[in-house]
């Protein structure tokens, strides 16, 4: 996942497949993302009934659901807010992790206390109702977002879950620094049973950021899923792997493969110098002119110079997303991407890698693998075929899928296809 060196695309809406996009304004007229009407391949939130989150509370708590009145200009569904009240201990002391999970939690609306209960403090952020309908038949499923405490930061995590499901899966973001929003269509997942958990990585999206910068690393990114792993009572997953996320993915599975289920990558790395060198293969096959400035400019470390982002930003539209306008979810995780992460780890852009991660090399170890795993990426990927081809002909018995329209993201390019691969994998091995 990239983020420096990109002209990011207009957030204007998506338009395409059978669904029909429109913009909705709520929340004082602050401009939300679209809101799409029921068709293949898009999402629509819809208005119902509340749901109540399930999160994990510090030891010695209970959960306890309090409804909040939404505003007037609430143009989505009702909130809900998941309150955590601890039991008594002597006269009511709160936990040990309550000050830090509530330090900074937003209240919004007017909260209805339970009748019968004393204090009750916000934990979780909002739940609406939400339907997939990236294939027939879409089933409505429940959202629902917080936070637990995970290798001593506070994670932010997001759920849908159907009325129904058979195992979860548990999807981890690029970047380095990127958040999971652009990870959204694989919620389309719930349509065939599955229960999705995103999680952001500490210094991403809604986590907490770290004073220290020397914990943005790729073993305390492992620390970090185990937790929300542990936090969230999940038990063994279907473990979901985009960009970064795949090498993470699979960092995760060589010290906690009892834990997994599958093993799944989607443009995904274990050996960043061979990475780095097939990213400047595929620069090697740019136009003459893109290619000369994209060298120009990096010999001089001038990475902020309009010529060279115009040039990088032709490299991504072959590479990163092929589709003529970028998904919205996909221009914010990129825009938002946080550069104290993405630059300390990855560095100035994709293949200009000169951070914590540039010398790691995963291959000796992925023979330790057991699980069935799934190497997945697009035919133009910026972690090209060769890439995945390396990951696969070292984990026993994993299996190779290359989407022939998609670049780096197949979920969004090939989301139909990608979807039924996902599907028929994980059923194989439930």
């Amino acid at each position: 996942m990239g983020r420096q060196g990109v002209h990011l695309p207009s957030l204007g809406v998506v338009r395409g497949g059978r669904g029909r996009s429109r913009r909705v304004t709520v929340d004082e007229g602050r401009e939300q993302p679209p809101v799409h009407e029921p068709g293949e391949g898009r999402m629509e939130r819809l208005r119902g009934e509340p749901s109540f989150a399930r999160l994990a509370v510090p030891e010695g708590s209970q959960v306890v659901p309090v409804l909040v009145q939404p505003s007037a200009t609430e143009a989505v569904g009702q909130l809900v807010r998941i309150v955590v009240l601890n039991r008594l201990h002597g006269r009511g002391a709160r936990g040990p992790l309550d000050d830090e999970l509530f330090a900074r939690q937003p209240r919004r609306g007017k909260a209805v206390r339970p009748p019968g209960h004393a204090e009750a403090r916000v934990f979780s952020h909002l739940g609406m109702t939400f339907s997939s309908r990236a294939f027939p038949g879409g089933v409505t499923v429940r959202e629902y977002e917080g936070f637990v405490a995970s290798a001593g930061f506070r994670v932010y995590y997001r759920t849908f879950e159907p009325a129904s499901y058979t195992s979860t899966v548990l999807a981890l973001h690029g970047g380095p620094g990127a958040h999971h929003e652009y990870l959204v269509p694989l919620a389309d997942l719930t349509d065939h049973g599955y229960r999705v958990v995103f999680m952001d990585q500490v210094g991403c999206g809604k986590s907490e950021r770290s004073p220290d910068p020397s914990v943005y690393t790729l073993e305390h990114n492992v620390q970090e899923v185990e937790g929300v792993r542990r936090a969230l009572d999940l038990g063994r997953v279907h473990l979901v792997g985009s960009s970064y996320g795949g090498l993470l993915a699979l960092a995760y599975a060589i010290q906690h493969q009892d834990h997994l289920k599958t093993l799944v990558t989607i443009g995904g790395l274990a050996d960043v110098p061979f990475t780095t060198a097939e990213m400047w293969r595929l620069i090697g096959e740019l136009p003459e002119g893109t290619r000369a400035v994209i060298e120009k400019y990096g010999r001089l470390g001038e990475f902020h110079h309009p010529e060279y982002l115009q040039a990088v930003d032709e490299f991504y539209h072959r590479h990163l997303c092929r589709l003529p306008v970028f998904p919205p979810e996909l221009t914010r995780a990129l825009a938002e991407t946080n550069p104290d992460v993405y630059e300390r780890m990855n560095g100035p852009n994709e293949f200009t890698i000169t951070g914590t991660i540039k010398d790691i090399d995963l291959t000796p170890r992925l023979s330790t693998i057991h699980v069935p795993t799934l190497v997945t990426g697009g035919r133009y990927d910026e972690v090209t075929p060769n890439v995945a081809r390396q990951i696969r002909d070292h984990i026993p018995g994993a299996r190779q899928m290359v989407f022939e329209e998609s670049s780096h993201v197949p979920f969004w390019e090939e989301r139909a296809a990608f979807m039924r691969t996902l599907v028929e994998f994980f059923k194989a091995h439930d």
